[in-house]
C-alpha cells in the first residue's frame, strides 16, 4: 500500500502575503465537504489552515506554512534533547487523538517528517490534514516510522539516553502499539523527568546550603571564644540600653497621661465657670422666677461639645508632629539602605571586571573596534580565537555577502554549507536582528560548483536582483547579485 503522502502531487508556492504547501488532488469528487466547512469556519490549533481552489478540472489545497519549517529540515541542523523529543511526539499524539472532536479521520493526517511543520522557536507542531476519501495507511504505522526517525536525531551526549531509546523502541515495537499507548508512555516519562529535575534542584540547593554551613562553621568556631567574651559586655550594654528606653517610654507615657488628666480638669472647671456666669446673669430664669432646666441643660451640652472639640484638635496636632518626625526618620533610614545597595553593586561590578578571563578581554577589545552589526566572524569563532584552524580542503571559492545599505557596514563570510540566515540565533549561521526578518529566513548552499539560495517560508520573502523568489525552491546565484532578505540588502561576492 502506498503512503498517503505519495498519492498526491505536492508543490510549494508563495505570493506577496504568504508561503503555501500545495497538494493537487485531481478530481474533486472525493472531498469531505463537512470537514472542509468545519476546518474553514472553526480553525483547529495545530492543524494547518487551508483554502481550496478549483482550476483546470483539478482541485488544489493551499496550506499556509508562512514562518514554519518542515521537521526534516529542522533535524538537519539540530540535535534533539530528550524533553524536545517527548514534546514533539506528545503534541502530535494529542492532535491525532482529539481529531474525533472535530469529525476528522485519524488516518488522514500526513505523519511524515517532510509534511510535519514546526515553529523553530517554540517547537509547536502543525499537521497537514487531507479532507478527502482515500485509501489510507494506518496512523499507528506512520507514527511508528516517525518515532524511529526522531530517535536518530536524539543528542547522544545526554545522560541515560541509551536507556530511554531502548525503552521507547520496546514500546513502539509492541504488538498492541497505538497512539494512545505511546502518549501514555511519553506523559509518564515527562512526569518522571520533571520530578527528577525538581529533586535535583532541591538536592543542589541543600548541598549548597551544607557547604556554606561547613565553611562558616570553621570561621564561627574560631570566633566563638571572642564572641562569648564580647557578648557579656555587649549584653550588659544592650540590657542597660533597653532598660533606659523602657524607662524613658514609661516617663513619656506618664507625662502624657498627666497632661490629659490636667486638661480634662481644666475643661470641667471652664464649663462650670461659664455655667455659673450664665446662671448669675439670670439667662435661665422664666417670667415666674423659676429656672429653665431645658435651656440650662442644652447650654451645658453645647459648652461641653465645644471644649471636647478644642481638646481633640490640640491632641491631633501633637500626633501630627510625632508622625512627621517618624516619617523623617524612616526616609533617612531608607536613603541609607539605598546608598549601601549602590555601594555593594559598585563593589561587585569591580570584582567581576577584575576576574575576567584574558581571552574575554582580548575579544572585547577586538569586537569594540567595529560596530555590533559588523559580524565578520560568528560567535563560535570568537570563542576559539586562539585555536589552530585547519585549512579548508573544499574546492569551492569563498563567497561573502556585503551590505549595500548606507550606515550598515557588514561583510558576511559564507563559511558553512548550507548557510542559514535568520534571527533565531540558536539555529542559524548568521543572525539579523530585524523585525522584518523571519526566525529562519533563507538558506545559501554550494551545489554542483555553484551557489544557490532558497527562501524558507519567510513572511516577507527573499529577492534576487529585485525579483521575489518562491519558497522551498533553489535559485542559482552569480557574482554581483543583489539579494534582499526582507528589508536587508546584500551584494554577493564570489
Amino acid at each position: 500500500m502506498k503512503n498517503t503522502c505519495e498519492k498526491f502531487k505536492t508543490t510549494y508556492i508563495s505570493d506577496a502575503k504568504a508561503s503555501y504547501h500545495v497538494v493537487e488532488l485531481g478530481e474533486a469528487n472525493g472531498i469531505y465537504e463537512h470537514q472542509v466547512k468545519i476546518l474553514t469556519k472553526y480553525p483547529v490549533h495545530s492543524v494547518l489552515q487551508f483554502r481550496i481552489i478549483n482550476k483546470e478540472e483539478s482541485i488544489f489545497i493551499y496550506y499556509d506554512i508562512t514562518s514554519k519549517q518542515t521537521l526534516d529540515k529542522l533535524l538537519l541542523r539540530k540535535k534533539l534533547k530528550r524533553n524536545e523529543f517527548i514534546k514533539i511526539l506528545v503534541e502530535i499524539c494529542k492532535i491525532i487523538l482529539k481529531s474525533d472532536n472535530y469529525l476528522l479521520i485519524e488516518n488522514n493526517f500526513l505523519i511524515s517528517d517532510n509534511n510535519i511543520y514546526i515553529n523553530p522557536y517554540t517547537l509547536e507542531i502543525s499537521l497537514v490534514y487531507l479532507p478527502v476519501k482515500v485509501e489510507r495507511e494506518c496512523v499507528n504505522t506512520q507514527i511508528s516510522l516517525l518515532v524511529n526517525k526522531l530517535i536518530l536525531a536524539l543528542d547522544e551526549r545526554e545522560a541515560s539516553i541509551d536507556s530511554f531509546i531502548h525503552k521507547t523502541m520496546v514500546e513502539v515495537n509492541k504488538e498492541n502499539f497505538s497512539v494512545k499507548r505511546l502518549l501514555d508512555f511519553l506523559m509518564l516519562k515527562l512526569f518522571k523527568e520533571r520530578e527528577e529535575e525538581t529533586k535535583e534542584k532541591t538536592e543542589k540547593h541543600n548541598e549548597g546550603a551544607t557547604i556554606k554551613n561547613e565553611v562558616y562553621d570553621e570561621e564561627k568556631t574560631e570566633k566563638n571564644f571572642r564572641e562569648r567574651k564580647n557578648n557579656i559586655e555587649a549584653n550588659k550594654f544592650t540590657h542597660g540600653k533597653e532598660v533606659f528606653k523602657e524607662r524613658v517610654k514609661e516617663i513619656v507615657e506618664n507625662a502624657r497621661a498627666k497632661k490629659k488628666t490636667v486638661f480634662i480638669l481644666i475643661q470641667v472647671l471652664v464649663v462650670l465657670v461659664i455655667l455659673l456666669v450664665l446662671i448669675e446673669s439670670k439667662m435661665f430664669l422664666l417670667p415666674g422666677g423659676e429656672t429653665d432646666i431645658l435651656k440650662l441643660f442644652a447650654t451645658l451640652l453645647v459648652i461641653a461639645a465645644l471644649t471636647a472639640l478644642l481638646s481633640k484638635k490640640i491632641f491631633d496636632s501633637e500626633k501630627g508632629v510625632e508622625n512627621v518626625n517618624t516619617q523623617k526618620k524612616q526616609s533617612i533610614r531608607h536613603n541609607k539602605k539605598n546608598e549601601a545597595k549602590e555601594r555593594m553593586k559598585q563593589i561587585v561590578a569591580k570584582r567581576k571586571k577584575k576576574s575576567k578571563n584574558p581571552k574575554e578581554i582580548v575579544l572585547e577589545k577586538a569586537v569594540g573596534l567595529q560596530s555590533v552589526n559588523d559580524n565578520l566572524i560568528n560567535i563560535k569563532r570568537e570563542n576559539n580565537i586562539f585555536a589552530t584552524v585547519l585549512l579548508d580542503t573544499d574546492s569551492r571559492e569563498v563567497a561573502t555577502l556585503s551590505s549595500t545599505q548606507e550606515g550598515k557596514s557588514r561583510n558576511i563570510i559564507i563559511d558553512n554549507n548550507p548557510f542559514i540566515i535568520g534571527k533565531l540565533k540558536e539555529q542559524v549561521d548568521y543572525t539579523i536582528t530585524s523585525t522584518t526578518v523571519s526566525r529562519i529566513h533563507a538558506e545559501i548552499c554550494f551545489v554542483n560548483e555553484g551557489y544557490y539560495i532558497t527562501d524558507l517560508n519567510s513572511k516577507n520573502g527573499t529577492k534576487i536582483n529585485g525579483k521575489k523568489i518562491a519558497s522551498n525552491k533553489k535559485y542559482a546565484l552569480k557574482d554581483g547579485d543583489i539579494i534582499n532578505i526582507a528589508a536587508e540588502e546584500f551584494k554577493l561576492n564570489i
